[in-house]
């Protein structure tokens, strides 16, 4: 059965791909990533020079689906706060007091993104084995923008906090009640950093 990966945030591609069932990306080389005939994946990630950077390593794989947009709820053309540490640049400014002693996040540019649900763009994917959220507090929208696709969805590898980062950000809780309403199982004992998994029993 191929494996198709859904990376949200994926400017780290492929370091993130590892799962309590023993898959990880990180023991392959990026040729025998992009040459192997049992993975699909599909990247997102709206920071351009990032983007720029994925379809330089893997755009011309034709296993490979690379989108320069972010995801949420909503679709439209929104607010991108770029801050001076890129990987922590958000579609949510970053909240002063959570960042205390940190301006290279608290510094940051306003630019624009397209903005999308992710059932708009990959409607017709038959299931995702491994799907990865990590977008510096928007990663609840994200879920609840995916419609059917999250039933359809194995594993799930999902940053969080338990505080709010960015404004208006979803906590962990937040994510873990809306992951368990959808008939997930939270894989507590799984946490890797500020990582968390859940698994999709109903899964075939």
């Amino acid at each position: 059965m191929k494996k198709i990966i859904v990376d949200i945030g994926a400017t780290g591609f492929p370091a993130a791909m590892e799962y309590p069932d023993g898959f990880r990306l990180r023991d392959l080389s990026v040729k025998e990533i992009k040459l192997n005939p049992n993975l699909e994946v599909y990247l997102f990630e709206p920071n351009i020079d990032f983007y720029n950077r994925l379809v330089k390593r893997f755009g011309e794989s034709t296993n490979f689906h690379i989108y320069p947009i972010a995801l949420s709820n909503k679709k439209g053309t929104f607010d991108f706060y770029l801050t001076d540490k890129q990987d922590c640049s958000s579609l949510r400014p970053p909240k002063e007091e959570a960042w205390v002693n940190r301006p290279d996040v608290t510094n940051y540019q306003v630019t624009q993104v397209k903005v999308d649900l992710m059932k708009n763009i990959i409607p017709n994917l038959p299931y995702i084995s491994y799907l990865k959220l990590d977008t510096q507090g928007t990663e609840y929208e994200i879920l609840e923008g995916m419609g059917d696709l999250l039933q359809k969805t194995h594993y799930v590898r999902c940053e969080v906090s338990d505080r709010e980062q960015y404004e208006n950000q979803k906590t962990q809780k937040d994510i873990i009640a809306l992951m368990e309403s959808k008939g997930f199982t939270y894989l507590e004992e799984k946490m890797v950093g500020a990582d968390i998994f859940f698994v999709n029993p109903s899964f075939k």
